[in-house]
């Protein structure tokens, strides 16, 4: 395994992670393990696994080792370590409402935001990057 991406992600993230490297089989058997969570793992070519990354049962945050098994039974230590955060929870948004028309700075507040991840807000089908300001905001 050359790169994984991404390397970080909350603890019930339903994301993507996208396995970089080179000899990978196609085989109905293939799997991947984030920490000792099993996940479904799909092969794009010889070079790019794809993993649906596990929603995390375990409340600790910290870092897990992703682990890829291509028949079910022997296991590939990827030497890669996914860093895990608990997930954020909003509180409040600021202001609930605005014209149509857009270009009104919203600010969210809650608990857990990292400045290791791009946020997005989502107005309708529009999205917004949103900018990181701490770990409340």
């Amino acid at each position: 395994v050359e790169r994984v991406t991404p390397l970080s992600l909350y603890m019930s993230s339903q994301v993507q992670l996208v396995i970089i490297g080179d000899g990978f089989v196609n085989s109905p058997h293939l799997k991947c393990l984030v920490g000792n969570q099993e996940s479904t793992a799909r092969w794009k070519n010889e070079s790019t696994i794809l993993c649906d990354a596990p929603k995390m049962i375990a409340p600790k945050s910290g870092n897990a080792s992703l682990v890829i098994s291509i028949n079910g039974v022997s296991t590939h230590d990827s030497g890669v370590q996914l860093q895990l955060f608990p997930d954020f929870k909003l509180t409040s948004i600021n202001p609930s409402s605005g014209p149509t028309t857009g270009r009104t700075v919203v600010h969210v507040f809650g608990t857990g935001f990292v400045d290791t991840f791009q946020y997005f807000c989502l107005f309708g089908l529009k999205r917004s990057k949103a900018e990181f300001k701490n770990s409340n905001e």
